[in-house]
């Protein structure tokens, strides 16, 4: 469980990292990049950024850009949150999977079929 330094912390470099990503990135590579959550170890020297791209077919191009470029990114972050953090966390990148899964659980839910025995009306809400 996170604590709350760690979510503010988060918080903090979620916002500033989002908007660095659309002024600076998202010009460069023609893509949306969508910074969905940032997640901070306890000692606040490692931020992970899990992001969304679209389209998700420059995915690997933009995870990779941000990994050749995070020390730039890391400077120009450090820039903008100097006043409010004591040292900028080494930043990670990662795609965040959260849609896949929820489209794989969806996909799995719609294959379930419901059937009543024989004799019995069926379920109010449920189609056969």
């Amino acid at each position: 469980m996170e604590s709350t330094r760690q979510l503010k912390f988060a918080r903090t470099i979620q916002r500033e990292l989002s908007l660095l990503l659309q002024q600076e990135v998202e010009t460069e590579l023609g893509a949306i990049i969508t910074l969905n959550h940032v997640k901070a170890t306890p000692d606040l020297a490692l931020a992970r950024a899990y992001l969304t791209v679209l389209p998700e077919e420059k995915t690997a191009q933009v995870l990779s850009l941000l990994t050749q470029e995070n020390w730039q990114i890391r400077h120009l972050l450090a820039q903008r949150i100097r006043h409010v953090v004591r040292q900028v966390p080494e930043i990670q990148f990662f795609e965040d999977e959260t849609r896949k899964q929820a489209d794989r659980v969806e996909n799995l839910l719609s294959g379930i079929t419901y059937t009543t025995p024989e004799g019995d009306e069926p379920l109010e809400g449920y189609e056969e």
